[in-house]
């Protein structure tokens, strides 16, 4: 399916975002069609995303509908996925990736994001537990507790685990928290993101919240970023458009374009397409 035919996915009021050209001059067929041969790979090394045991003692059942779950272990097909975009994006960066996920579920964007990359720094942001399909295949070198705050649905102690994977030589660090725990963001300075995947608060205050922690507590490279925004339906969309503008207005210097594009999910081609927003911004 080409982007042209694609358009006609997402609705029309949300059509003038999406800035077709500027899609295909940073996402390629051909190099999407490498990422995601490449990711397919990697997928196939994991029989089972679900842990029984994990998933009874969740806050959300890691972000799996009941309708998705006898979905997440299919072979995606053929199309190309939110994942395949983003690991298509990473060769435009100067620097090493520092990269931050926020809503991390069972792992599966996580772990073919970390595939891609070698001696990088991947940092995973979810209320729940790392997930034991992907603790077990890395090295824990150390975990640090604090209590949660007292209004958070949250009633497990938040924690920041650090892992290396011998594999690719990356160093992971898992933060176990509240999306809304000011004090858990906290944790995340002073690091300094060039890639960010959101997909944790699917409502617009969630997408303002992270703006503002993101910003505030100076957690955004100054010279180059890809951030990139799943499932942006409805209201959604608007508050994606407000904070792109918001980052363009506060990188000056900074090239930046954003731009919305429908593409498959976590389990492919058997669940509808996603509008996923991206924003871009290198320094010239």
């Amino acid at each position: 399916m080409t982007f042209r035919q694609l358009i006609q996915v997402i609705p029309r009021r949300l059509r003038r975002w999406l800035g077709y050209r500027t899609a295909v001059s940073y996402l390629p067929p051909l190099k999407l069609r490498e990422m995601h041969v490449t990711n397919q790979l990697t997928l196939k090394g994991v029989e089972n995303w679900i842990d029984p045991t994990a998933m009874e003692s969740s806050v959300f059942r890691y972000g799996v509908p009941q309708q998705v779950e006898g979905l997440i272990n299919l072979p995606q097909g053929d199309d190309i996925t939110y994942t395949d975009a983003l690991t298509a994006l990473l060769p435009l960066l100067r620097k090493p990736v520092q990269y931050l996920e926020i809503g991390v579920s069972v792992g599966k964007n996580f772990l073919q994001i970390a595939r891609q990359l070698h001696e990088a720094t991947l940092t995973a942001y979810d209320i729940e537990e790392a997930n034991p399909v992907l603790a077990r295949a890395w090295k824990l070198d150390s975990r640090e507790e604090w209590d949660p705050p007292i209004h958070s649905m949250k009633k497990t102690p938040s924690s920041l685990s650090i892992f290396r994977d011998s594999q690719t030589g990356n160093r992971m660090e898992y933060l176990c928290g509240d999306v809304f725990d000011e004090g858990s963001w906290l944790r995340l300075k002073p690091r300094k993101f060039n890639v960010i995947y959101s997909d944790a608060a699917h409502m617009p205050e969630g997408i303002d919240f992270e703006h503002r922690r993101l910003v505030e507590n100076e957690l955004l490279d100054p010279d180059e970023l890809v951030m990139v925004w799943d499932d942006l339906w409805g209201d959604m969309a608007d508050a994606w458009h407000r904070n792109c503008r918001r980052l363009a207005g506060i990188r000056s210097g900074c090239k930046n374009d954003f731009f919305l594009v429908p593409l498959r999910g976590w389990v492919g081609v058997h669940e509808g397409h996603h509008p996923i927003g991206f924003f871009i911004s290198r320094r010239a």
